[in-house]
């Protein structure tokens, strides 16, 4: 069962284990961090994806976590910030998407990712 408690967990031991992360791994954490209310570090995790990756494999993941952070803005009453991050959602909605060549690479490094991963634990 996953809660931000495993979720910052298994973040601190793939950081410690210099386990690359992909693109989903992000997401995934930044939703359950948005979920938690906490907001700034799902924030900072975004800026963290923009320097991992290229733009062209991020599209789909960064709209998913803007949407994630506009709905934890609204529950908390912070329309401005929210209309903010469904703006920042629909900036990255409709791009480009990957390309054949993006996907396998990224395919690859999620591979890569989730077996070290299973060797690191």
């Amino acid at each position: 069962i996953g809660g931000i408690m495993t979720a910052s967990r298994a973040w601190e031991m793939a950081a410690k284990r210099k386990i690359a992360l992909d693109t989903s791994s992000y997401e995934y954490y930044v939703t359950i961090l948005a979920q938690s209310l906490r907001i700034e570090t799902a924030e900072r995790m975004i800026g963290q994806m923009k320097i991992e990756f290229e733009p062209n494999v991020l599209s789909e993941s960064l709209t998913v976590c803007w949407v994630a952070i506009a709905r934890a803005h609204l529950f908390l009453g912070r329309v401005g910030d929210a209309a903010r991050c469904a703006q920042n959602a629909q900036m990255y909605f409709g791009r480009e998407l990957p390309t054949e060549e993006s996907t396998r690479k990224h395919e690859e490094g999620r591979k890569k990712t989730c077996d070290n991963w299973w060797k690191a634990v």
